[in-house]
């Protein structure tokens, strides 16, 4: 068993995030992202390991562009 593991609660993974506590949570309840999380008994906590892991796993290198819906505009002539 690794013994090194570091445990954060829910306002200290939303600092390292950059995030508020409440949208980290809402994240949560949602599934909005997956962000894996350990409960014990009622508290959350993550490990910093797995933070790391979602935030690289969010990285680009870089930017696309959707692609844009071509639309004609008729201008008429009163």
């Amino acid at each position: 068993m690794n013994n090194n593991i570091t445990l954060v609660n829910d306002q200290d993974a939303a600092d390292i995030l950059g995030v508020s506590k409440g949208t980290l949570q809402v994240w949560r309840s949602t599934g909005r992202y997956n962000i894996p999380y350990i409960k014990i008994g009622r508290n959350v906590r993550y490990r910093v390991s797995d933070l790391m892991k979602w935030l690289d796993s969010r990285t680009s290198t870089k930017t696309t562009r959707a692609k844009s819906q071509d639309c004609t505009f008729f201008i008429e002539d009163d």
